[in-house]
Parts: C-alpha cells; sequence; structure tokens
C-alpha cells in the first residue's frame, strides 16, 4: 500500500519514489532524469514560493527556508509537506503545466490512494490554510542583520 510507503520513507529521495509510482499507477505517465534541488527563497508577508518546476533543466526545486520551518514548528507535517510539493511539482513536469488543474489532480491523487482523512490529502485540499500556519509569524533573517562598520563615513560630522 501506498500509504504505507511514504510513512516507512526517511527521506527526500525515497519519498520522490513513492511519488513517481503513484504518478505513475494513476495517470500511466513518469518523466525520466528528475534532478532536485534545495534553495533558500525566503517567505514573505505577500506569500511565498514552496517549490518549483523547471521544464529547461527538468528540475523541481524546494524552499528550504519553508522546509526548514515545517520541520521545527510543525514536524509532524514534514512528511506530508515534502510528498505534496514533490506530487504538484512532478505533475507539471509530465506536462501539466495549468496551476488550478495540478491543484485539483493532486488532491484527487492524494484523497485516492491516502483517504480524505490522510495529513496528505488535507494538505492538497487546504494548501494555503496549511501554510499560513506554519509561515506565520515572519522571523526568519531578523537574527541575520548584519552592520558593515566604516559605512558612509564622509557623513559622519560628530561621535554622539
Amino acid at each position: 500500500m501506498k500509504q504505507n510507503k511514504l510513512e516507512e520513507s526517511e527521506n527526500i529521495p525515497e519519498i520522490f519514489e513513492v511519488v513517481k509510482q503513484i504518478v505513475k499507477d494513476a495517470t500511466g505517465l513518469e518523466q525520466t532524469g528528475i534532478m532536485l534541488g534545495m534553495n533558500s527563497f525566503g517567505t514573505s508577508n505577500i506569500g511565498v514560493l514552496g517549490a518549483f518546476y523547471s521544464p529547461n533543466s527538468n528540475m523541481i526545486v524546494i524552499n528550504k527556508t519553508l522546509t526548514d520551518r515545517i520541520q521545527v514548528r510543525n514536524p509532524k507535517l514534514y512528511k506530508g509537506y515534502i510528498f505534496h510539493i514533490l506530487l504538484h511539482e512532478y505533475l507539471h513536469s509530465i506536462g501539466i503545466y495549468n496551476e488550478q488543474q495540478v491543484r485539483e489532480l493532486a488532491y484527487l491523487i492524494s484523497r485516492k490512494y491516502f483517504g480524505k482523512d490522510h495529513e496528505v490529502t488535507k494538505i492538497a485540499k487546504n494548501f494555503d490554510t496549511i501554510l499560513k500556519e506554519v509561515m506565520y509569524p515572519l522571523d526568519e533573517g531578523q537574527e541575520d542583520l548584519e552592520f558593515v562598520m566604516g559605512f558612509n563615513k564622509s557623513n559622519l560630522n560628530y561621535i554622539g
């Protein structure tokens, strides 16, 4: 059963294998040679990019800032989130580029293989709501602020 394979998966490559098996079973389609990259895109109060698929490089790139935040704020959501993101982007890779169609298909596939009450299906159905729960409040980057000493010295008239 696919649900057990996801629960038994220990890392992102193993989760991706479950995604590929399910998509092939559900659609008859597959994409080979996919690469995966992780990059810290950050987050903002106007939205967040969870991941994207680049057809030019045949690569899925996941927002590491967000996955790290999920691991800290709600670790039990992590596998389901990774599964959903990979499923969504893998559906793009097999040629479904319409965002609304991919969202609907990801939900239908999740429900078929995991049931309506499984975390994966809940994420697919309410992705934006669930994302907001782990994304806010925004606290990323505040500790990374560094001041550059000696910057703009010519405007220094006095020392206070």
